[in-house]
């Protein structure tokens, strides 16, 4: 598979991802103590960056 199937893939399912990480980034914000926001700041840049949704790299407005 090449990497531009696996980031069609990607993009194709980023809501999900999405959802998953921000519900992993809720549950678990309590056992980084007083990293949690930094970890959390990061975390968020890494889904902008890498996990786009469709409607964004279409060009529409994002929901």
């Amino acid at each position: 598979m090449d990497m531009n199937k696996i980031g069609d893939l990607a993009n194709q399912h980023s809501d999900k991802v999405n959802s998953a990480v921000d519900g992993a980034q809720e549950q678990h914000a309590d056992k980084l103590g007083e990293h949690a926001g930094l970890v959390n700041k990061g975390v968020d840049g890494a889904q902008e960056k890498f996990l786009n949704d469709s409607e964004e790299q279409s060009g529409g407005t994002p929901a």
